[in-house]
């Protein structure tokens, strides 16, 4: 589903929270867990708060709507306008047909810092999963890459949890809005 707003201030949040690619050869992606569905609650609760106009989730590859959802969001589903979609690259591609913006997330040094970014119209933000990022067929689907600064020097720590990305990266881009 395409979400067209007319003032083109809106940013939708695109939440990925159960997508698991096989990087690094694993030959199997870990089970579904609780994990991502909290996951899931803390970033529709970090999307609500930093004001972005609705989340969109794919069907087949996300946390459900669920109890443990909603208690994780301190009742931010709700309220948020959660969108689903059965195949994301498609439906970006028809919101890039649209005027929307696609921006995916990246940790990859390539990907443009948030903090040099300024949103122009309405904007769809592509998250990855924790340590696996966006799927290849995702990733292409998307305008520009976008990144958090900072990292861990040692090298233990190489991305963050969805949610705390959601909420830095929501806060730098709406931040910015006058």
């Amino acid at each position: 589903m395409v979400v067209r707003h007319e003032d083109g201030d809106h940013v939708c949040v695109y939440i990925y929270v159960c997508m698991f690619i096989h990087i690094n050869h694993t030959p199997h992606p870990p089970p579904f867990s609780p994990t991502p569905q909290q996951n899931f609650g803390a970033a529709l609760r970090c999307a609500l708060y930093l004001g972005a106009s609705g989340v969109l989730v794919c069907a087949k590859n996300s946390a459900p709507l669920s109890g443990v959802v909603s208690k994780a969001s301190a009742g931010a589903m709700e309220v948020m306008q959660v969108h689903t979609c059965n195949h994301l690259p498609h439906t970006l591609g028809l919101a890039g047909e649209d005027g929307w913006t696609i921006l995916g997330t990246s940790a990859d040094v390539t990907a443009v810092p948030v903090s040099h970014y300024t949103l122009e119209g309405p904007t769809v933000l592509v998250l990855g999963s924790e340590g696996y990022g966006l799927r290849t067929t995702v990733a292409r689907s998307c305008d520009a890459m976008l990144r958090i600064d900072g990292g861990d020097a040692s090298g233990v720590v190489d991305s963050l949890n969805v949610s705390v990305a959601t909420g830095i990266l929501l806060h730098a881009l709406l931040g910015k809005r006058g």
